[in-house]
């Protein structure tokens, strides 16, 4: 049996929150995307309320994925190797504490989700409206 040193244990700990992390951002777009359907073909609401609606509808799976990523030690270190820099550079008083990585990966796939869940809103209404 081998023993692994304590950055390979790191690593693969890292590798198994990561795909786990994946697993749930996985199963947050999957709820994301079916609310999106639903909700562009059973209301009137312009694109982007339909798809703030879906993300909103799957929040608990979005925050699950983020809470899990931020988990994450990589990204505590990045985050203080980042916090670092800016006091370094701009001083103490320029740099206000970073938020969670949660927050940040939350603003990030929300982006993301509805910049294309706008033009799938558009894509499901003009498919119903052909049949």
């Amino acid at each position: 049996m081998r023993v692994l040193g304590i950055a390979a244990l790191c690593t693969a700990l890292t590798a198994g929150a990561a795909a786990a992390a994946d697993d749930l951002t996985s199963d947050a777009i999957q709820c994301s995307k079916a609310a999106l359907r639903q909700y562009a073909l059973t209301t009137s609401e312009p694109a982007e309320k339909v798809a703030d609606a879906a993300f909103g509808k799957c929040s608990e799976k979005w925050s699950q994925a983020a809470d899990l990523a931020g988990r994450d030690p990589q990204v505590a270190s990045m985050t203080a190797q980042a916090q670092a820099a800016c006091v370094k550079k701009l001083g103490a008083d320029a740099c206000p504490p970073p938020r969670p990585y949660s927050f940040y990966f939350m603003e990030a796939a929300k982006r993301t989700f509805m910049h294309d869940a706008v033009i799938e809103v558009f894509d499901v209404r003009a498919g119903a409206a052909k049949k």
